[in-house]
């Protein structure tokens, strides 16, 4: 009964001691990331693909108004087929605009994740350095937590020098 007292005594202060003896960092990525200087140029090149897709867009638009302009203006002085021909250029007209807004879309999320891709993945492979280097148990994302310990420490100075950033 002693021997299994003395060990489950044993047991918990192992456990205790290896408790006490946890590193926990954090780091607020989205914080790193408006300092990085590839992310300001990443999204340089996303605003100038968005802005040029946004003018086509708008041209077209432009485009269709006009002829919706002309069309409630006129169409009760067109015959028939012109009134035909002219809806069914705007309906046209409105499924280009659709298909091109979903494309633009869907190609900018693309370009974003291109140009990002290789940047988390570098963030994630230099935390990983300063977790190693630095003997941390854990390092967590600090825009996610709704608490922060004082004996949490911050990474974000650790990591700044890592990734070479004044």
């Amino acid at each position: 009964m002693k021997t299994r007292l003395f060990l489950l005594l044993a047991m918990l202060s192992v456990a205790i001691t290896h408790a006490d003896a946890q590193k926990i960092g954090y780091l607020n990525t989205s914080d790193l990331l408006k300092v990085m200087p590839e992310v300001k140029r990443a999204d340089s090149l996303l605003t100038a693909f968005a802005t040029e897709a946004q003018a086509i867009y708008d041209g077209y638009l432009r485009e269709y108004n006009n002829l919706l302009g002309d069309y409630t203006a006129n169409a009760k002085t067109w015959s028939d087929i012109k009134v035909e021909t002219v809806e069914t250029d705007l309906g046209n007209m409105q499924i280009r605009l659709n298909d091109f807004e979903a494309k633009s879309n869907d190609k900018l999320a693309a370009r974003k994740q291109e140009l990002y891709t290789p940047i988390l993945d570098n963030i994630q492979a230099k935390v990983k350095e300063v977790g190693a280097e630095g003997k941390f148990t854990t390092i967590l994302d600090a825009s996610a937590m709704l608490y922060i310990g004082a004996d949490c420490v911050d990474v974000m100075p650790l990591m700044k020098k890592k990734l070479g950033i004044q």
